[in-house]
C-alpha cells in the first residue's frame, strides 16, 4: 500500500511538470505566432513600394495626351484660318472727299460714314449754302463665301411742322427704303436696310432727303438730316 500512494504521488508530480511546462511551450508557441502576424506587416508597410512601381507606368504615360494635344492643335489652326479666309468683308474706299469721313474697322466687319453736310429744308430754315440733299458713295465688298449678310443704318434728324413734309430715301443697289415724316415729328431716326453680302462686288449706296409744303400752307416748316449711315457684315 505504501509503494502504491508513492508511485500516486510521484505520477501526480510528474503530471503536474508536464503539464506546466506544457502551458509554457504553447504560451511560446502563441507567442510566436503573433510575431509571425508582425512579419506580413512588415510587408504591408512596403506595399508603397509595389504602389510607386504602379505609379511609374501612369507617369511614363502622361506624355501621351500631350503627343495627342499636339497632334489636334495644329488642326485647330487651319479651321479658323479658312473660316476668316471665306468670309466677306468692306474693302478700301477708292475716293473720298471734304464732306463726310469714312472709318472701316481692321477686321472690314463695319464701317461708319459721318456727315456734316447731308441736310434739306424748306420754310422757316436757314440753312447752310454748303449743305446738300444727296450723297452717294461705292463701297467694295471682298472675295468670299456666300453665307453673310450685309446691313446697313442711316441716322439722321428731322423736324416737321403743320403744312409740311419731309422724306428720306435711302439705296443700295436698286434696293430702295422710304422713310416719311409727319406733321409733329421731332426726334432722332434710323433707318435700316438689309441685304445679303455678294462676295466681291460692289455696294451703291444713294441718300436723297424731300422736303415739301403742303399746297395753301405757306407757313408750312421741315427739316431733315443725316448724321451718319453705318454698316456691318455678319
Amino acid at each position: 500500500m505504501r509503494n502504491r500512494i508513492v508511485l500516486s504521488v510521484v505520477s501526480a508530480t510528474i503530471i503536474t511538470v508536464l503539464t506546466a511546462c506544457g502551458g509554457r511551450l504553447t504560451t511560446a508557441t502563441k507567442t510566436g505566432g503573433g510575431s509571425s502576424t508582425a512579419a506580413p506587416s512588415s510587408t504591408s508597410m512596403g506595399s508603397p513600394r509595389p504602389a510607386s512601381s504602379h505609379a511609374s507606368p501612369l507617369a511614363s504615360s502622361s506624355p501621351h495626351p500631350e503627343q495627342e494635344g499636339t497632334t489636334s492643335s495644329p488642326a485647330t489652326k487651319p479651321v479658323s484660318h479658312r473660316s476668316a479666309a471665306s468670309s466677306v468683308r468692306f474693302g478700301p474706299v477708292a475716293s473720298q472727299d471734304s464732306t463726310y469721313t469714312i472709318s472701316i474697322d481692321p477686321d472690314g466687319t463695319t464701317f461708319t460714314i459721318a456727315f456734316s453736310n447731308i441736310q434739306a429744308g424748306v420754310g422757316d430754315v436757314a440753312l447752310d449754302p454748303s449743305y446738300r440733299p444727296t450723297f452717294a458713295l461705292t463701297l467694295p465688298l471682298t472675295d468670299g463665301a456666300r453665307n453673310s449678310t450685309v446691313t446697313f443704318y442711316a441716322s439722321g434728324y428731322a423736324f416737321v411742322t403743320k403744312g409740311a413734309t419731309a422724306r428720306l430715301i435711302f439705296s443700295v443697289n436698286g434696293h430702295t427704303v422710304v422713310k416719311n415724316f409727319s406733321a409733329g415729328w421731332d426726334d432722332e431716326y434710323i433707318q435700316q436696310l438689309k441685304l445679303p453680302a455678294i462676295p466681291a462686288s460692289e455696294c451703291q449706296l444713294s441718300l436723297d432727303l424731300e422736303v415739301d409744303q403742303v399746297p395753301g400752307s405757306p407757313d408750312g416748316t421741315a427739316q431733315i438730316g443725316v448724321s451718319s449711315i453705318d454698316g456691318n457684315i455678319k
